[in-house]
């Protein structure tokens, strides 16, 4: 008797204490999504279990386990480890109530209500070593939950929604969206309130989302990682969202898509979205996307593999349809494509948006056979590191470091754009460093680096035009006259290390709009991001550098490259 409950609870240490937690740091310029109560949704660990397990039951403990020989509904409305429950059939949890699942569940769509606090949280929960696997739907109206160490393994749609009136502070964490198919537009995890309802403080946050439809199909089958989304009337609203250290791969549609309806002021209903240190690899549509929202930013994620299927153009991450205030910063996007692209987004309503494409490292962007690429060169075409379709937006291109591509930066449509202290490096003969087609409006260039070899020099497209070198560019045009057609001077770009050398021309050339950028990013959200991808500092020398890397003296430092994942990293 002894050992048996001696191993119980070396099972159940085991289960809540398995890693050392440390202390959360968040991706550059994303703030620290603490709760009440000093409540952290990312390091809080859950609950001992109650003095009374593994024998009896306790109140508002539940034990799920459909595999246990002793397991029964039948007089047992909580289950306990020596006599579980069949089913998880209750749906209204009160204050502090703790669910844990063990074994295979498969059901239709559930909803569950829960009614927590921050002082008495929920916990819906499995086992860390062998997560439970679950086929259905989970429907969440919940407000200080956590969902974490569960497998939504096979059947099809959506696993998880957070929705209602009013839900707030849930996150789902360590878990596993896989092997679902498509039969309608949805999301492994997605939220979205009713009509005039809100949901916010959501986290979602290292889990693993991988064959979610058929990422190779030719059709548009829209099945995301993770969407948020609106049902726009006069008060419904979704904001305060953390998508963090996520891997998507194998989806048929996006590994996240923002989406707030077509409302002339969508944008002010869905708003303040981070993105942050996720990785998505190969699925159909894009890496990161977002149509109608505002104050979104996008830090160093990691995207690649994005390939034409169908139309849809492979594309690492971008966004369409007018979002306000989204940013683009510290992410490495490659072997795409298309690197980072605008799309529809051409309407005048739009003209006070505002776009930040800043400090992103992009190489390696190539076209493939398909639509969207064909010579002689076309517009709309793929291949371009920065593929700025559409237009109307107010558009900032700053500090970007891009290599190894069809094309630089394409613009097509009317909208202001500013083009400075970026490096290109090594594009395609025919293709360009920059191509801009519609200059309608405002186009500032300046104090960027273009470099090529000594038989191929720069290529700019100015609207019919190409010129064929920087000087006869600036000759014909009158703008980059800062600007300087030589080598970077990379430390080993052939191994990713876009680091500079000691000599490089790019050293002290700060362009004119860089400082105020980055103090705007800290007026609106109060996080200083005067850094480089590498988080080292942008002013230290006074003078920042050109590119998305500052040079720094230590010895080459290797650029992360990751390997397709293919299970979840322990916390």
């Amino acid at each position: 008797m002894l050992i048996r409950y001696w191993f119980y609870f070396l099972s159940a240490w085991l289960l809540f204490y398995p890693f050392t937690t440390l202390a959360y740091s968040p991706p550059l310029g994303i703030p620290d999504p603490v709760w009440d109560q000093g409540l952290h949704p990312i390091d809080s660990l859950a609950p001992a279990w109650p003095d009374n397990w593994p024998g009896l039951e306790v109140p508002n403990y539940f034990y799920i386990d459909n595999r246990h020989p002793n397991a029964t509904d039948e007089n047992n409305p909580f289950g306990y480890p020596d006599k579980p429950r069949l089913s998880f059939s209750q749906r209204n949890f009160s204050a502090g109530s703790y669910i844990e699942l063990h074994g295979e569940h498969a059901f239709g769509r559930l909803r569950k209500v829960f009614n927590c606090t921050a002082t008495q949280p929920c916990w819906l929960r499995g086992s860390a070593a062998k997560k439970p696997v679950l086929t259905g739907s989970l429907e969440l109206e919940a407000s200080y939950l956590f969902v974490e160490h569960l497998d939504f393994n096979g059947g099809s749609n959506g696993a998880i929604t957070v929705m209602g009136a009013n839900s707030h502070h849930v996150v789902i964490r360590h878990s596993s969206i896989q092997n679902r198919a498509y039969s309608s537009h949805s999301s492994g995890i997605g939220m979205s309130p009713f009509a005039s309802g809100k949901v916010h403080d959501i986290i979602v946050y290292n889990n693993l989302f991988r064959e979610l439809g058929d990422w190779q199909a030719t059709d548009d089958l829209d099945f995301h990682g993770v969407s948020a989304g609106i049902v726009r009337d006069s008060n419904s609203e979704l904001n305060n969202i953390w998508i963090l250290e996520n891997t998507f791969y194998h989806l048929s549609g996006n590994g996240v898509q923002l989406v707030a309806g077509n409302w002339v002021d969508s944008e002010d209903y869905l708003h303040h979205v981070y993105i942050g240190k996720n990785t998505a690899h190969d699925n159909r549509q894009a890496g990161f996307w977002s149509k109608q929202a505002s104050h979104v930013i996008l830090s160093e994620n990691i995207s690649y593999g994005s390939r034409e299927h169908g139309l849809q153009p492979g594309d690492g991450m971008g966004f369409q349809y007018g979002p306000d205030n989204i940013w683009f910063i510290f992410n490495t996007i490659y072997a795409s494509n298309s690197g980072i692209r605008q799309s529809d987004t051409s309407f005048d309503r739009y003209s006070d948006h505002t776009a930040y494409i800043i400090g992103n490292l992009i190489y390696d962007i190539h076209p493939q056979a398909g639509p969207y690429y064909s010579l002689p060169i076309k517009p709309t075409r793929t291949g371009q590191a920065i593929n700025l379709w559409h237009g109307i937006m107010t558009r900032y291109v700053l500090h970007n470091t891009i290599y190894d591509v069809h094309g630089g930066i394409n613009l097509i449509q009317r909208g202001p754009v500013f083009i400075q202290g970026n490096i290109i490096k090594n594009v395609n003969s025919d293709d360009a460093h920059v191509s801009i087609y519609n200059a309608y409006d405002v186009v500032q260039m300046e104090n960027n680096i273009f470099d090529n070899n000594s038989v191929e020099k720069t290529k700019i497209i100015w609207r019919s035009t190409s010129y064929f070198s920087l000087a006869a560019f600036i000759e014909g045009i009158g703008l980059c006259a800062d600007c300087i057609e030589t080598d970077p001077k990379f430390v080993n770009a052939g191994t990713n290390n876009f680091q500079l050398e000691q000599d490089s021309p790019a050293i002290d050339k700060e362009s004119s709009l860089l400082h105020e950028i980055l103090k705007k990013f800290e007026i609106l959200y109060g996080i200083n991001i005067e850094k480089d991808i590498q988080n080292n500092p942008r002013f230290a020398n006074t003078i920042s550098d050109i590119g998305a890397i500052e040079y720094q003296t230590q010895e080459e430092v290797p650029r992360r490259r990751p390997s397709p994942p293919t299970n979840l990293r322990a916390r």
